[in-house]
């Protein structure tokens, strides 16, 4: 929210900055100012948005490495754990709690079947899918943001399907849109 603001004084005080947040393309824009004053600014380096990304890096450049080719490419953050699912939510703000909200406001895109999809926000939760990892667990996925962007920024140009998403518990979606729904009748 305020790490365009953020970045801007760094840029004049000429001092370098990391955080674990998403790039948002407010702060791409300032891309080039950064660069003009020989400055540092690190965004997503945390676990997720961050270490995910050498983790898919390696592993694609592995992929190629070997002469294979990435035809779908489905990445989904946040796994769960089940002694702090205890709320009814059934999640454990592990970040700004606030954050973890407002991204739940955003349209996304990703791309399946060689197509671009796009979601309005409003629609966001109605797009989780129930996700299959183990038996044991109930899981839903739905996209994150801009998932588009990902296939150039990898370098798998020949991916048919690229989606980052975030993986919830089952529940977690028609408890946030019962909430949406409240709230926007309360105003």
């Amino acid at each position: 929210m305020f790490h365009a603001a953020v970045i801007k004084s760094t840029i004049k005080g000429k001092t370098h900055v990391s955080t674990t947040s998403y790039v948002s393309p407010t702060m791409r824009e300032l891309d080039q100012q950064v660069k003009d004053v020989w400055i540092v600014i690190l965004n997503e380096i945390g676990l997720d948005p961050g270490i995910d990304h050498l983790y898919v890096i390696k592993t694609i450049d592995e992929v190629h490495a070997k002469g294979g080719k990435i035809k779908q490419f489905l990445s989904y953050g946040g796994l769960l754990i089940p002694e702090f699912s205890n709320n009814p939510l059934s999640y454990k703000f592990s970040w700004s709690s606030h954050g973890v909200l407002l991204a739940l406001l955003n349209n996304t895109s990703y791309i399946s079947n060689s197509q671009i999809v796009s979601v309005l926000r409003t629609e966001l939760m109605s797009m989780a899918k129930p996700y299959f990892i183990s038996s044991a667990f109930a899981f839903v996925v739905y996209p994150n943001c801009d998932s588009v962007l990902f296939k150039e920024w990898y370098g798998i140009l020949e991916a048919e399907t690229t989606i980052r998403g975030t993986l919830r518990y089952q529940g977690f979606p028609e408890f946030i849109k019962t909430c949406r729904d409240w709230l926007v009748g309360c105003k």
